[in-house]
């Protein structure tokens, strides 16, 4: 059984590895840390407004959702920078969802549909090994 100080310390190393742009994700830690992890923390600051007292038509704007809101995104966009990072190419491949139509297709078929490099690559070694 770990110790307190020893979960903490986990804890906060796998939220600075959350956080941090660098380095590559597999397609399912994408999935779940970077996707479904924020979009339910994302209804759960929604539903903390709603229960003190923010009006449902403005439950959008409380200050609980707002910031679910700002780390979903966040989240989001690491993600996808580590998941282009997988694929062997710059971050900056993620302003392709920008372009109307094909940039959000073309994204998602890399992001989510494609496996990464096989081995090392330059931003770091492979995630599914």
């Amino acid at each position: 059984m770990l110790h307190q100080s020893q979960r903490s310390e986990r804890l906060r190393v796998r939220l600075r590895r959350w956080a941090s742009y660098k380095g590559r994700i597999g397609r399912q830690e994408f999935i779940f840390a970077h996707g479904l992890l924020p979009l339910s923390l994302l209804f759960l600051s929604a539903i903390v407004d709603a229960a003190l007292g923010v009006p449902l038509d403005t439950v959008a704007f409380g200050p609980f959702t707002l910031l679910g809101t700002v780390i979903f995104y966040y989240g989001l966009v690491v993600g996808i920078i580590k998941r282009w990072h997988d694929q062997n190419e710059s971050g900056w491949h993620a302003l392709w969802v920008l372009v109307p139509l094909l940039g959000p297709l073309y994204h998602l078929m890399y992001v989510v549909l494609f496996r990464g490099t096989v081995g090392p690559n330059r931003f770091g070694p492979d995630p599914v090994e």
